[in-house]
């Protein structure tokens, strides 16, 4: 393969990259699905959560994210591309909207906006993603939300 070729492909990558992480933040569902192949798989790696698999797994996964996360907005900081791989580094910010389960507790709302980091890992073949793969920093998370029987901070 030439130079020129793997040129090529990264920016094809980072370009599919870029429209995903922003159909995402504007929860366009319609845009989203446009960037992934048909047996996408969507995992969040941090609370007890289904893997979400296919087009309309990937639709509801946002509708999950947008009815969990009150006006949530994700910054992103870098995007590392790699052959047929992205990695994205991000920021998100948003209210907790409804209780969630998070290790042997419950995460409650509070009104309280929270900001944490992760990162995407998403393999690509054929110019689409074929999974979400998202680590969150715990800790952050952890120190920030309410829990269901726990005094207020």
């Amino acid at each position: 393969m030439s130079v020129e070729a793997t040129k090529t492909d990264a920016e094809a990558t980072l370009a599919l990259a870029h429209r995903f992480l922003e159909a995402i933040n504007t929860r366009n569902a319609d845009a989203l699905i446009e960037t992934v192949s048909d047996d996408c798989k969507y995992e969040l790696r941090v609370a007890p959560t289904p893997v979400m698999s296919g087009h309309e797994g990937i639709r509801l996964a946002l509708q999950a994210l947008d009815a969990t996360w009150e006006g949530y907005d994700f910054v992103t900081h870098d995007v590392y591309v790699d052959g047929a791989l992205f990695v994205a580094e991000w920021t998100m910010t948003g209210t907790l909207a409804q209780p969630i389960p998070v290790g042997g507790r419950i995460a409650v709302p509070d009104g309280r906006k929270i900001a944490f980091d992760g990162v995407d890992i998403c393999p690509v073949a054929d110019g689409k993603v074929t999974a979400k793969i998202s680590y969150i920093d715990a800790t952050a998370w952890y120190e920030q939300l309410s829990f269901e029987g726990a005094e207020s901070a």
